[in-house]
């Protein structure tokens, strides 16, 4: 029997649970990137760009021109921080809370049917393998997401 790569796995899964969201999402008018950003701003009302780049890890410049289609779209706002000019932080609209909290939901409901999937016990060992990987791979530990989540909120 011809052993399946790891690798193989995960982005198959990671497929299947993009597809999933894109399906959930679609019909709201929410692409999956911009979910991850009201997302954030639904826990971090008021963040800079950058942290929102660093706290997804992806490009401000692909953050930039997402939160400029999500303003287009109604669901943000970006305005200068009133102590520095040079920095722009971006705040949800109404529409905006309300499309996180849809998207919170999908996300939710996603991980609940998973969570039906295997017992307690395997998913508790599930999350601890993921994040050893995650860690291995140059990721961060929820406590050092929870360290870096402490620190852009009181800057």
């Amino acid at each position: 029997m011809e052993r399946k790569l790891f690798l193989h796995h995960f982005l198959n899964i990671s497929k299947l649970l993009e597809d999933r969201i894109r399906e959930d999402l679609d019909p709201m008018g929410i692409f999956h990137g911009q979910g991850k950003v009201l997302a954030e701003l639904y826990k971090n009302d008021g963040m800079t760009q950058i942290s929102i780049a660093k706290t997804l890890g992806i490009s401000p410049a692909t953050v930039t021109n997402m939160v400029k289609r999500m303003e287009t779209g109604g669901l943000v706002k970006r305005y200068s921080d009133k102590h520095d000019d040079r920095v722009i932080r971006v705040h949800l609209t109404k529409e905006g809370n309300r499309s996180a909290e849809k998207v919170i939901e999908v996300w939710e409901n996603i991980d609940s049917y998973i969570r039906t999937l295997m017992p307690e016990a395997d998913l508790e060992s599930l999350n601890r393998i993921l994040e050893r990987i995650k860690f291995g791979l140059g990721g961060t530990t929820e406590e050092q997401e929870a360290d870096y989540t402490e620190s852009v909120l009181s800057s």
